[in-house]
């Protein structure tokens, strides 16, 4: 309906790599706000995701945090948890959040959920040099969701649950673009 597209790759030592590209119609400087900056807050409007906990600030631009990702595939794929160090940068055209798995003495793996791992992933938000109310968000997923899952079920939950989050962050977009 929007153009998203969704690639997979095999990356040695990773497995399967997604990186989702999409056109949002508003600045990039909402994406920041609303991704990069904030992710606590993302749980209020972001339905794929339970919970989100800073749990250490590093310094200015590096984070650990705590998040729960909702179950997928109709139940199929339970909640999972993850800790994840991300890393923040603005530069002139665009906003970086990158990150991967890390442990954290705060939150170590519990019997509630399967302890997930994040590869080396992360967003992109880009901003176009012809339009300041068009912005591309470019997403690299590399999860490793752990438990007995097939790999097949694993693949299509990642696809089909970065899909749904982009109609949750188009939905958001609306709402503060509107307010603004």
């Amino acid at each position: 309906e929007f153009g998203d597209t969704v690639h997979s790759l095999e990356m040695p030592f990773y497995g399967k790599v997604f990186i989702l590209k999409a056109v949002l119609q508003c600045p990039a400087e909402i994406i920041y706000q609303e991704m990069i900056l904030q992710p606590e807050k993302m749980v209020l409007w972001n339905k794929t995701l339970l919970a989100c906990q800073i749990l250490q600030r590093v310094d200015d631009n590096t984070t650990v945090s705590y998040d729960v990702a909702a179950g997928a595939a109709g139940g199929v794929v339970s909640p999972r948890d993850f800790v994840n160090v991300r890393r923040i940068e603005r530069r002139r055209d665009r906003y970086i959040s990158a990150g991967m798995a890390t442990v954290h003495g705060s939150r170590p793996p519990t019997s509630k959920y399967v302890r997930a791992e994040n590869g080396p992933g992360g967003f992109v938000a880009l901003k176009c040099p012809t339009n300041s109310n068009l912005c591309t968000l470019i997403w690299v997923l590399n999860a490793d969701l752990k438990g007995r899952l097939p790999r097949y079920l694993i693949n299509q939950s990642l696809g089909a649950a970065m899909t749904e989050f982009m109609f949750h962050l188009r939905k958001r977009v609306m709402e503060v673009t509107v307010r603004s």
